[in-house]
């Protein structure tokens, strides 16, 4: 997650997805809501 955070503030938003995606299939059930709206929110940006 830490990863993918720093990429998006970085404008890599490809490469954002790609650790955020990888992050809520690893992530404990508690922490996906969490994660799929950050990878929601980095998807929707122009």
């Amino acid at each position: 997650e830490m990863l993918a955070r720093l990429y998006a503030q970085r404008g890599d938003l490809d490469t954002a997805q790609e650790y955020v995606q990888m992050a809520v299939e690893r992530a404990p059930d508690d922490q996906k809501a969490r994660l799929e709206e950050f990878l929601r929110q980095i998807t929707i940006q122009p």
